[in-house]
């Protein structure tokens, strides 16, 4: 699961949360095996974690039902209250997942300026961390961004990394999207020959998809 909402999907990266010193572990051959980011979050003790999640976990839940309920500036408080707690408490990923949410949310009420500004403060921080589904989310909502700002060029970029991130994780329903994206814009810019192979694509892998599903029933 995700506290950013661009990152729920069937391939989501898994959460740990670990009880105590969680020593030199490696997640690497999980990770490999099953397709997926894994997460760790450690807590010194109960009293810890009982305090540190209900306070996180009530600001971000109760941002995304405000946001589910359309009242974006009720949600946009909350998220940036969780961000605020997780900036105060050096917890990096929670960090990366506040900028993300705050940005989200930002461009769905249109204040694309602001959603940019948060946007640029996590993408380096997501870079870092390496979680490619979340980083995926990032370059998706940076290149919406671009695009309903008026920025069609600086739009391409964006959704062709978050493409190619895709296409390493095999997120079939990321491919589609972001796809789409890549060929509107370029089918906006008058590059039809090119925006027809990205639409092309999409026909292909929606084929390949529904012929897999075929074989294994």
């Amino acid at each position: 699961g995700s506290f950013a909402r661009g990152d729920w999907h069937t391939s989501s990266d898994i959460d740990i949360f670990v009880l105590g010193d969680p020593g030199p572990y490696k997640y690497g051959g999980i990770e490999t095996s099953l397709h997926r980011e894994l997460q760790m979050h450690a807590f010194k003790n109960k009293k810890e974690l009982r305090a540190l999640t209900l306070q996180q976990n009530v600001f971000v839940n109760l941002g995304h039902i405000f946001n589910i309920r359309g009242e974006n500036a009720v949600a946009l408080t909350y998220f940036q209250m969780n961000l605020d707690f997780a900036k105060s408490r050096n917890d990096d990923d929670s960090v990366i997942l506040g900028f993300l949410n705050v940005g989200t949310v930002n461009f769905e009420i249109k204040n694309y300026k602001e959603a940019i500004r948060n946007l640029d403060l996590g993408l380096p921080l997501a870079e870092k961390r390496g979680n490619n589904r979340l980083l995926a989310g990032y370059y998706s909502t940076f290149g919406d961004t671009f695009f309903h700002f008026g920025e069609l060029n600086k739009s391409i970029p964006y959704y062709e990394k978050g493409l190619k991130l895709a296409e390493k994780i095999n997120d079939y329903s990321q491919i589609i999207l972001l796809s789409s994206q890549i060929g509107r814009v370029l089918a906006l810019q008058a590059d039809l020959i090119n925006a027809k192979k990205y639409f092309t694509t999409i026909i292909e892998r929606s084929e390949e998809r529904r012929v897999g599903k075929e074989c294994r029933s």
